[in-house]
């Protein structure tokens, strides 16, 4: 719940932007968020991931403490050469005209990176509430600094991205408090080669799932423009959600794995994990696609034409289940300490995608771009469970599993007409909330059988 904040905090703010921006200025700041989000994997370095286990299951919290003082500091540098470079770049991704948002969006960097590896540490420690308050001030925060600065200047995306500027400096002064990083062991026999043999296959995934999750925007505002990135955004907001809390719960979850020393006892978690979380994706695909032309219709303004983004919504919402088999797979390679399949499988997806939206925005628009991350992801969770297989890592799922995952795909295909044939949204809407009992269900449902485990 501590990694959603973020995720909750977006879905309310995507609408009040969309209504007080318009397409084009909110499309700029999409674009500078994508930019910013491949520059924090650079500055991250994996090193997230090389906290929790470096503190769960080799030097400890003085390791992990050394971990943090290095991020900062590659964090750092990462900026500097971002900022310095900029008149170079910009050009390139079509964002000449819009540096006013592109400044602070490349100073999001340093601080968000650094309040990224503090907080994996924070849940290594089960710290909840010092996760929980650092957490708060990175996101929710920083969006709402931004709407205090938005308010007196009206319709300037930029405005809104220096409040981030703003509380991202105070959060991470507060991470500095909360976790006391400091460079003392740096030298430590073979600390920064474990962190580096975890980390940078992680990074180079991490920029390929960049370029998977993000790089259809830059290719949209290179070729199309701001108004269509700004609508692609939108209903890429309200179908990421799930995708969103798969990775956020991916993330709690790792450090909960990495303490458990049996890997038969591991494995069978992971597995059963693994489809409990597809089970209960099966009603909240269904319900939010026949929610989508409402809920799409009410976040964002006539002008962004959201009757023909439900397709976009859809789709997105189909890459929950690749996702579920790509990050349960991600987690028992970190876990054994084989990071590089994950970046070779991340980077012929990556490939895969920009290939693919290319080929598809042309005739299909902001659709062909959805349809190319859904493929690609696809492709990326092939790769992985080829993979896991060969090695012994992966457990075998249900196939009733199998085939409800199938089933739920298809019939949230067959709810995209229902529109066209003269079907109300508003009884679609219904429909959509009739999924909640169902929902409920199947959380209760995965409780019980995770306690059977």
């Amino acid at each position: 719940m501590g990694w959603c904040l973020q995720i909750g905090s977006s879905v309310v703010i995507s609408p009040v932007l969309a209504h007080a921006l318009g397409p084009g200025q909110f499309g700029a700041l999409s674009s500078a968020i994508a930019l910013n989000q491949i520059l924090i994997v650079v500055a991250v370095l994996g090193a997230d991931r090389a906290v929790v286990v470096e503190h769960n299951q080799d030097s400890g919290l003085a390791g992990a403490r050394t971990l943090l003082a290095l991020s900062a500091v590659v964090g750092t540098a990462v900026t500097s050469v971002a900022l310095v470079t900029a008149g170079a770049w910009t050009p390139v991704l079509g964002l000449s005209q819009h540096v006013d948002v592109v400044w602070p969006a490349v100073l999001w960097t340093a601080p968000s990176a650094f309040v990224q590896v503090c907080l994996a540490l924070l849940m290594a420690q089960d710290r909840l509430r010092a996760f929980t308050v650092l957490n708060f001030l990175a996101t929710v925060a920083s969006q709402l600094v931004g709407l205090v600065l938005l308010g007196a200047r009206p319709g300037s995306a930029a405005a809104y991205a220096w409040g981030g500027v703003v509380s991202l400096a105070a959060a991470a002064v507060l991470a500095v408090v909360l976790t006391r990083p400091t460079l003392r062991g740096v030298r430590a026999e073979g600390l920064v080669a474990r962190a580096v043999a975890i980390g940078v296959p992680l990074a180079i995934a991490g920029l390929s799932t960049f370029v998977l999750n993000a790089s259809d925007r830059l290719i949209l505002q290179r070729w199309l423009g701001s108004e269509e990135v700004g609508r692609y955004q939108i209903a890429y907001t309200v179908g990421s959600v799930v995708v969103i809390l798969i990775g956020a719960t991916s993330a709690a979850w790792t450090a909960g794995l990495s303490a458990i020393r049996d890997e038969v006892r591991r494995r069978d978690v992971l597995g059963t994990s693994r489809d409990e979380m597809v089970g209960i994706l099966l009603p909240v695909v269904i319900g939010l696609t026949c929610g989508a032309p409402v809920v799409l219709s009410v976040v964002a303004p006539p002008s962004f034409r959201t009757d023909s983004l439900v397709p976009v919504t859809y789709l997105v919402l189909v890459t929950a289940f690749p996702t579920v088999v790509s990050t349960a797979a991600e987690r028992a390679l970190v876990m054994a300490r084989r990071s590089r399949p994950i970046a070779v499988s991340v980077l012929i997806a990556a490939v895969s995608n920009v290939v693919l939206n290319i080929v598809l925005i042309g005739p299909l628009g902001v659709t062909g771009a959805a349809l190319a991350t859904v493929v690609a992801s696809g492709l990326q969770a092939v790769c992985l469970w080829w993979y896991t297989r060969r090695q012994g890592l992966w457990p075998r799922s249900r196939v009733r599993t199998v085939l409800a995952a199938g089933g739920t795909v298809a019939l949230g295909g067959c709810a995209l007409a229902l529109p066209a044939l003269g079907v109300d949204r508003w009884l679609l809407f219904g429909a959509g909330v009739a999924c909640l009992p169902w929902f409920a269900w199947r959380i209760r449902l995965a409780q019980r059988r995770e306690r059977a485990v």
